[in-house]
């Protein structure tokens, strides 16, 4: 056993003695240590993940309370089917100057205080003739023609054919031969009485349609200051056969039921109140069938 380990020392110390020669190869430089691997860089943290999407606008806060509906506007009127009129254009106001209707029922418009000027003037009552103001011309209205003679103190007057009354008599000579000298009669407390009793020796009924103006003097005016509208004025007419059994002095000329006021006008009295009149439209106007 000690030989054997004597023979295992002796074969070192040989190996030994060969490995240190400066001939021998030379021992492998050590290897460099690997480079120490860079630690990875650490990896950027990843983008945020995506950005949390923009919190959504709150949606404007709805108005507290709801604005109001808008008021519904009243529906028009239907328009009238072709050849049919609308309501509206029916209907004529006329104005009430002066105020109030200070006496609803007195409609004898030759006493003092009757009012023609609150729709009786525009709406029943017609003159002979109307002048026109640009031309100076005389307008036919119920009369046609007005002459004198030369001297002025003659006059004939032409009626027109066809007019009547509200109640369907016909207006003519009878009338206004009856009017005038009831004017005359009662002068002067009737309307335009004195200027009648002043300036009419006598009048004439020469037929159903003409009658003639016997003066007291010459008189070129005659027909413009009695017998014609400028704006206002001109002789009213009486219907003949209502006034003749009436007092015209106290007579009231109001009777709805009666067709009173009588005029030959286009319209007719409906009601009336201190604050408001009614016309309504005469559908057997004479204007309308004569044309």
């Amino acid at each position: 056993m000690s030989i054997l380990i004597g023979l295992l020392l002796i074969m070192t110390l040989v190996f030994a003695a060969c490995g240190g020669g400066g001939g021998g190869a030379a021992p492998a430089e050590e290897a460099a240590p690997a480079e120490e691997a860079a630690p990875a860089e650490e990896a950027a943290p990843a983008e945020e993940a995506e950005a949390p999407a923009e919190e959504a606008a709150p949606a404007e806060e709805a108005e507290a309370t709801e604005a109001p509906a808008e008021e519904a506007a009243p529906a028009e009127e239907a328009a009238p089917a072709e050849g049919e009129v609308s309501e509206r254009a029916k209907t004529v106001i006329f104005d009430i100057d002066g105020g109030r209707v200070t006496d609803p029922e007195l409609w004898n418009t030759f006493v003092p205080g009757a009012r023609l000027d609150q729709g009786y003037h525009q709406a029943i009552l017609e003159p002979l003739f109307i002048l026109n103001y640009q031309t100076g011309e005389f307008v036919p209205w119920l009369g046609e023609s007005f002459t004198a003679n030369e001297t002025n103190d003659v006059w004939t007057l032409k009626l027109r054919d066809g007019v009547t009354w509200q109640d369907g008599e016909a207006f003519n000579a009878d009338d206004v031969v009856f009017t005038i000298n009831t004017l005359i009669a009662n002068a002067p407390d009737l309307d335009n009485s004195q200027n009648m009793k002043d300036w009419v020796a006598s009048i004439e009924k020469l037929d159903d349609l003409t009658v003639q103006f016997n003066l007291t003097k010459p008189n070129p005016r005659f027909q413009l200051d009695y017998f014609s509208v400028r704006i206002w004025g001109g002789v009213n007419w009486m219907p003949e056969h209502i006034w003749k059994d009436v007092d015209p002095l106290t007579f009231k000329n109001y009777d709805l039921a009666a067709g009173l006021p009588m005029c030959t006008g286009p319209y007719k009295l409906a009601g009336v109140s201190p604050t408001e009149i009614t016309w309504t439209r005469d559908d057997n106007w004479w204007g309308a069938k004569t044309g």
